[in-house]
């Protein structure tokens, strides 16, 4: 069996090394056994963010597919809490699992913060250069264990 390592660089520096088997599957290595979030380390003012989330932990967790934004939440540099567009109007509540080794896109963002929200975002800004900061807790399939996740990119 053929083993290509394969290096992913995420956003809080940390790298992980997946071995990549013959039929597609992808074993995690134990450097890293918590989910991460998989964001760019720089944004434009003008770029819109996939918020990805991949499953390095050996449990199943559990995550929100319609409004996944409304779980998180957002700091800026000064750890001023905010809310996004996408984290408004969250009266949907639902539970998806990310199995193992398992990577999705939770939600897009247009980088903007909603600075009147009235059971969904009526009016946004973008948000200034500078440094931020996206966190949240996901819990495994029963419950019995927590993982706090999070990280920081810039807006250049």
């Amino acid at each position: 069996m053929l083993k290509i390592p394969v290096v992913l660089f995420v956003i809080t520096a940390v790298a992980i090394v997946i071995n990549s088997c013959d039929d597609g599957r992808n074993v995690l290595s134990p450097e890293r056994a918590e989910p991460e979030f998989l964001l760019n380390e720089v944004y434009s003012v003008e770029d819109t963010m996939e918020v990805k989330l991949r499953n390095n932990s050996p449990d199943t967790i559990i995550h929100s597919t319609f409004y996944a934004a409304c779980n998180l939440h957002y700091f800026d540099s000064k750890n001023r809490e905010f809310v996004i567009p996408p984290g408004t109007h969250c009266d949907l509540a639902n539970r998806s699992e990310l199995f193992p080794g398992q990577t999705i896109t939770l939600f897009k963002w247009d980088l903007s913060e909603c600075t009147k929200d009235n059971w969904g975002c009526v009016e946004k800004s973008p948000l200034p250069r500078g440094q931020y900061r996206i966190a949240g807790v996901f819990k495994n399939k029963d419950n019995s264990k927590e993982y706090e996740v999070s990280a920081v990119f810039e807006i250049n």
